[in-house]
């Protein structure tokens, strides 16, 4: 149970910090999943539990970064970024970074860049 409420927490986090971003401008590394469509009979000839989560995984495509919001499926959220273990990642660093600047009236550290729409090519 415990561990739910950690993920549940994590994710709320970032889509918090995904939605403050987009509100104010601020370039950051949105990702975003896009899934395969999955049928009701798919999904009832799947036996429950962990069969039906590897479906769910089967059916997710690549995720995709972008400095524009992007909507992620596999979470069920209009837009996300990843920031919530600055400890473990060098890019959630950076996204904490980039947004307590702008909390602070700061200049931003990786400011937009046009040619960076898609920062997955």
């Amino acid at each position: 149970a415990a561990n739910r409420i950690v993920t549940e927490r994590a994710l709320a986090a970032n889509e918090a910090m995904a939605l403050y971003g987009m509100t104010h401008g601020i370039p950051l590394p949105f990702r975003g999943q896009e899934m395969d469509e999955v049928s009701d009979d798919e999904i009832n000839m799947t036996p429950a539990g962990p069969c039906r989560s590897w479906l769910a995984i089967q059916k997710s495509r690549p995720s995709q970064i972008s400095t524009n919001p992007l909507p992620h499926a596999g979470l069920g959220l209009d837009m996300y970024v990843q920031g919530s273990s600055p400890v473990r990642r060098y890019a959630d660093l950076a996204l904490h970074h980039q947004i307590k600047s702008h909390l602070r009236g700061e200049k931003l550290p990786f400011p937009a860049n046009d040619s960076d729409d898609d920062l997955g090519d």
